[in-house]
This record gives structure tokens, sequence and C-alpha cells, in this order.
């Protein structure tokens, strides 16, 4: 009876040695399984934080890193295109910019008169129109 009681208490206490050890080995298989997807994000995400507006994330799942994934993507392709508006307003602004600096040299070097623009704390010329030559000599 006691050789059938300590084989019992022994078969237990191996059961549930065991059952530790898979309890273990299995919560870590299943963080690493939950963690994966997770991980897999931080690339894009990283990226597009650098300003790689090209990389997207990888939807693999439809449940809710799947939704984080697509956002991220989504959101990169809004980053996209507000950087091409932002550069083609730029674009045109310069344009506008050096067609009106155009216009207003055009109009200053035409006048009968000397235009000039001096300075305030250097007390140095940062623009004299073209008259001066013509009319100082």
């Amino acid at each position: 009876m006691r050789n059938q009681f300590r084989n019992a208490i022994a078969f237990m206490g191996m059961v549930f040695f065991l059952s530790i050890v898979g309890a273990v080995f299995l919560s870590r298989r299943l963080t690493r399984e939950i963690l994966r997807p997770i991980r897999e994000l931080l690339h894009p995400i990283h990226a597009i934080s650098r300003g790689e507006l090209k990389v997207r994330a990888d939807v693999q799942t439809h449940d809710e890193i799947g939704d984080l994934a697509e956002s991220f993507n989504t959101m990169a392709d809004n980053l996209e295109k507000s950087q091409e508006s932002l550069e083609l307003r730029i674009i045109e602004r310069t344009r506008q910019l050096s067609e009106s600096e155009r216009r207003f040299r055009d109009l200053v070097n035409t006048t009968d008169g000397i235009v000039w623009e001096r300075e305030i704390s250097g007390h140095r010329f940062s623009f004299v129109s073209d008259k001066v030559e013509e009319i100082l000599g």
C-alpha cells in the first residue's frame, strides 16, 4: 500500500512537473505567435516615421493587427499625397514669386529715376535699379 502511495505521489509529481513545463513552453509559443504580427509591423512603422512613405505594411490577417496595418498603409498613402500636393504648391508659388520679381524688376528698371533698397542694419544697398548708370554715369 505504501509503495502504491509513493508511486501515485511520484506519478502525480511527474504529471505536475510535465504540466508546468508544457505550460511554460505553450505560453512562450503563444506569446511568440501573438507578438509576431506586431513585430512585423515595426519595420514599416519605423520607415514611415523616417519619411519613407513608399513602404507599406503587409496585411496578413483580418483581425485587429490587420486593421492596424491597414491604418498605417492608409496613413502613409495620405501623407504621400499631402507631400506631393505640398511640393506642387511650392513649385507653383516659386514660379509665381519669380514671375512677380521679374515684373517688379522690369517695372523698376524702366522707370525714369533711381530706385534702391537699403538694409537698415548693415547700411548696404540690397538693390539699385539699372537707371543709376544712365542717370549718374
